[in-house]
């Protein structure tokens, strides 16, 4: 961390034979200093706000060269633009009156909009590089963590060195347009992590994900970890959940069988959410679900596991956890017949990739690709909450079932809030989500 509150260390000339009254005054003296300073460390101290807290603006992500994500961008400003200001961040200003005539098109009041550009090449989900810190006097600062690509680097060793000069390049652009437009103290970390990483009750408990966790920090210890998350975020209490939803795998990959997906080795804003302080939602196949797909029996396993890690769990107060199971979207994955000579350019791409690094395939096997999709990739904000939605006609009614029930659960738990669902699919299939694509301002 390379800011923190400054405090001036004061010592006493040693004194072997005072008088026991003097030893006395001495050590109130040093009692009553430690006090005051602790009591402006924690005034001026800062941490993550919970989500549902005040926002005065969002941040929304787009990515130019994909309508069907772009597409599901635009839904949350129509959602959001009514509520509060929305910065749209793009990544090139060429692009601006591309959004502008679509924003126009769709009905959505320019007035509460302002583009911001990325600075970079790289599309960044934006709940991921750079959030927003607060303290009690209700000044906000920013965080910058350590940043490597989700943990990842391309298989080829060649072409290593040019995607890290690319990334620094990349980063070092969008750090600089961020801190230009919001310029408020940096709260810096070498630390690895990322804001889809992170779940906090804002009372001073965060959950983390050791799976995701060791693999940005090969070489910090989980303890060291948490010395860190302590003083970058405010937090008194952690908690280690194991791994994430299959369907999030480590970049794009093989995950079981022969299903395939893109995510980034298991985000908690996919499967473990907070509503209020000592409330969870935890995504949760149903056992005969998980009997019938190999990937959902995976996330099966894997929750049964989180869900006895958080039953032993504690708030930073001690109270334990109430802890509702909610639903796991129906897989719906895209369909390929391998074949690399293909005339339709998504299979031939998709075909080439499998068969180039998985030797196990042979042209015309059948090969599925699956969205990271997921109900708990969420956002709350001041009058509202946007939740996934992903039935639409020719869908199982399965489907629009469970839709329903989650939407129930959230009304439920945000009753003052309008519960606006939409569907994430475009976002998806780029390994992100409504939370993701998103990042509160605090009031």
């Amino acid at each position: 961390m390379s800011w923190a509150p400054g405090r001036r260390n004061m010592k006493y000339p040693a004194c072997t034979k005072l008088p026991t009254l003097a030893v006395i005054i001495m050590k109130l003296h040093v009692l009553i200093l430690t006090l005051f300073l602790a009591g402006c460390q924690s005034k001026n101290a800062f941490r993550l706000p919970a989500e549902w807290e005040p926002h005065k603006a969002m941040m929304v992500s787009f990515n130019d060269n994909d309508a069907s994500a772009d597409s599901v961008s635009v839904e949350i400003v129509k959602a959001l633009s009514p509520i509060m200001k929305v910065y749209c961040v793009i990544m090139s200003d060429t692009m601006t009156p591309y959004y502008q005539a679509w924003f126009e098109k769709e009905g959505i009041q320019k007035d509460s909009i302002q583009f911001m550009n990325f600075g970079s090449s790289f599309s960044y989900s934006i709940r991921d590089p750079i959030f927003f810190l607060k303290n009690k006097k209700g000044e906000l600062a920013i965080t910058d963590f350590g940043w490597n690509d989700y943990g990842y680097l391309p298989s080829d060793i060649s072409k290593r060195k040019e995607f890290l000069e690319n990334s620094i390049k990349d980063r070092e652009g969008y750090e600089a347009n961020f801190i230009k437009l919001f310029p408020y103290p940096l709260i810096s970390s070498k630390m690895v992590n990322e804001g889809g990483a992170i779940e906090v009750n804002g009372k001073g408990t965060i959950i983390q994900v050791e799976t995701v966790n060791r693999q940005r920090n090969p070489n910090m210890s989980l303890e060291n970890q948490e010395e860190e998350l302590k003083k970058v975020l405010g937090i008194k209490n952690i908690i280690w959940l194991k791994d994430g939803m299959a369907d999030d795998p480590d970049a794009k990959t093989l995950i079981t069988n022969n299903y395939f997906g893109i995510g980034v080795n298991g985000h908690i804003d996919e499967f473990c959410r907070f509503v209020n302080p000592t409330t969870l939602l935890l995504a949760f196949p149903d056992s005969t679900e998980a009997q019938k797909n190999p990937v959902v029996k995976m996330t099966y396993e894997r929750m049964l596991i989180n869900l006895d890690i958080l039953k032993q769990s504690v708030d930073q107060d001690g109270n334990s956890f109430t802890i509702i199971r909610t639903p796991v979207p129906d897989l719906n994955p895209i369909v390929y017949k391998l074949d690399s000579s293909s005339d339709d350019i998504k299979t031939k791409r998709f075909s080439k990739w499998v068969l180039k690094k998985y030797k196990q395939f042979e042209s015309g096997d059948t090969a599925y690709y699956l969205p990271a999709s997921s109900y708990l990739n969420f956002l709350v904000t001041n009058k509202a909450v946007l939740i996934p939605k992903y039935w639409k006609p020719g869908l199982p009614e399965s489907t629009r079932l469970k839709d329903e029930k989650v939407k129930k659960i959230f009304e439920t738990y945000f009753p003052e809030r309008k519960v606006i669902q939409i569907n994430p699919m475009g976002l998806n299939f780029n390994g992100g989500g409504i939370h993701c694509w998103t990042q509160q301002i605090p009031e």
